[in-house]
């Protein structure tokens, strides 16, 4: 049985393991703002959006399972880098509310709403994905991508 670090920690030992990883990982990459602008090019926008083949795609299928989300506010669970907070957003998402447990993701996520200037639409936090705290019905739509192997 894992337990938690100490009784004021939101994180297990496992949590900490996951984080570390994630923290190298993201950190290693290397952004620049080009490449994190590259979430915001109308080209690949038009992909998740109003795209008849899209669902030939997982991603593509996935937003438009979705639909239309004008208006909505949505939660993107465990969001990575934030690339797809963006696509929300471009969706018709009102507000995005994302999280990671990684704080290098989380700072790339936050760098990259600020140079899509969708930071007022998109608010990114560090937090646990087995021990979120937010209000019950803050969000009209959760979603995930790539989290359920973790």
């Amino acid at each position: 049985m894992i337990m938690p670090i100490d009784n004021e920690s939101m994180f297990t030992e496992r949590n900490v393991i996951e984080q570390i990883l994630h923290d190298a990982f993201y950190a290693g990459i290397g952004f620049t703002d080009e490449d994190l602008m590259q979430a915001c090019t109308a080209e690949r926008l038009a992909l998740y959006k109003d795209n008849p083949h899209r669902g030939y795609f997982p991603k593509q299928y996935q937003f438009f399972i979705l639909g239309n989300l004008t208006g909505k506010v949505v939660c993107d669970y465990a969001c990575g880098d934030g690339a797809d907070s963006v696509l929300l957003v471009n969706n018709g998402a009102q507000k995005v509310i994302a999280f990671d447990i990684s704080k290098s993701a989380v700072d790339i996520a936050r760098r990259r709403a600020m140079l899509c200037g969708l930071q007022d639409r998109i608010e990114v936090q560090l937090d646990n994905a087995e021990k979120l705290n937010f209000d019950s019905n803050l969000f009209d739509a959760i979603y995930g991508s790539s989290t359920l192997h973790h």
